[in-house]
């Protein structure tokens, strides 16, 4: 039987063991913090999952891939994570490789979500088959499947040395793990590990770098939710990267903003949440005029990779593969983009 050792176990590493358990390996997940870790940048309440990136109309069949991969996973978990709310984007002119389907009215835009009425038009479409990942359950529940599959896991267990040639891993502890090869889905541990590591072809710490993202939850008043009571989700990428996720259960609305995003030397920097909320509010007014409605009940922040490329890469170093599924939306192509791996590895 063939073995494998992968280092990170956030949603892409989780989802590359399990691809590598169907595929009949054994393997030994190893994570420098408890599993799943909280501290990771795919540990989270929830996700966002919807086909549209700005010039890139290819992600649309990958997104539709990953979404139906997802889909696949609940009969395996016996339960489904993901809400069908629902995803309106709006921008600032026509997307010609749209298709008509998704094409939606700004005046339907407002109907479905009160809280844009008297706003800034701008085109809008809808992806209704999309919507929100519950991102939390879905790591809980890989890891206790994981279990019951029989993967090692190993949790605290930072690593200190890998051994490319040997495919042999040793962490701080002074635990040696061998296998036929080493598969690094670390994430924000990507650079630490890259630095003790040479003979990565075009590739070098510098390619990962450290960004500091928020989030902000509020309460919305009854009066701006939708008959239906609840909203789709929404993304506005030409409008600062704005995106949000509606009340569901008892998560409050979620508020995003990509640019606000920025890239830091540490994860210890101090920040400013008073100005950043405020911030929050800046960007939202142009699209939310009753935003300050909102209550900002916590702001919330994380540390993630952004890597070379923005869609998930593989690099080969001996019998040492290294992942890069980091941009900021590496949880939404994770089935995917583990499959992509273990068929890169086990052709």
């Amino acid at each position: 039987m063939k073995s494998v050792i992968i280092i990170g176990a956030g949603i892409n590493g989780l989802m590359t063991a399990y691809e590598f358990n169907r595929a009949g390996w054994h393997v030994t997940v190893v994570d420098q913090g408890s599993i799943p870790n909280p501290k990771s940048a795919s540990h989270g309440l929830h996700r966002l999952i919807h086909p549209y990136t700005p010039n890139k109309p290819e992600r649309v069949n990958a997104t539709k891939k990953a979404l139906n991969m997802w889909h696949n996973l609940w009969g395996v978990l016996g339960q489904t994570h993901f809400y069908k709310t629902g995803v309106v984007l709006l921008e600032k002119q026509d997307v010609p490789w749209l298709t008509a389907s998704y094409k939606l009215s700004f005046d339907d835009a407002c109907k479905l979500m009160p809280i844009l009425s008297g706003s800034t038009k701008a085109s809008a479409y809808l992806f209704p088959e999309y919507g929100v990942l519950m991102a939390s359950q879905i790591l809980q529940d890989l890891v206790t499947l994981l279990a019951k599959l029989g993967v090692s896991i190993r949790s605290n267990q930072k690593v200190q040395t890998i051994n490319s040639t040997t495919a042999t891993v040793a962490t701080i502890t002074g635990e040696k793990f061998s296998a036929d090869f080493v598969v690094i889905t670390a994430g924000i541990g990507t650079s630490a590990l890259l630095g003790q590591m040479n003979h990565w072809e075009g590739l070098s710490q510098q390619n990962f770098a450290t960004k500091r993202c928020f989030v902000l939850y509020a309460e919305l008043p009854t009066t701006l939710i939708p008959v239906r009571s609840y909203m789709p989700a929404w993304t506005f990428p030409a409008y600062n990267d704005l995106w949000g996720i509606p009340l569901i259960l008892d998560i409050p609305l979620k508020l995003g903003c990509g640019s606000l995003t920025h890239t830091v030397d540490t994860n210890d920097l101090p920040i400013n949440e008073n100005h950043l909320v405020s911030q929050f509010i800046m960007h939202f007014k142009e699209f939310f005029p009753n935003c300050s409605q909102i209550k900002p009940k916590l702001l919330a922040y994380n540390h993630r990779t952004q890597g070379p490329t923005d869609m998930a890469q593989v690099f080969r170093n001996d019998l040492c593969y290294l992942v890069s599924a980091c941009s900021g939306i590496g949880f939404k192509y994770a089935p995917l983009t583990a499959k992509t791996v273990v068929d890169y590895i086990d052709a």
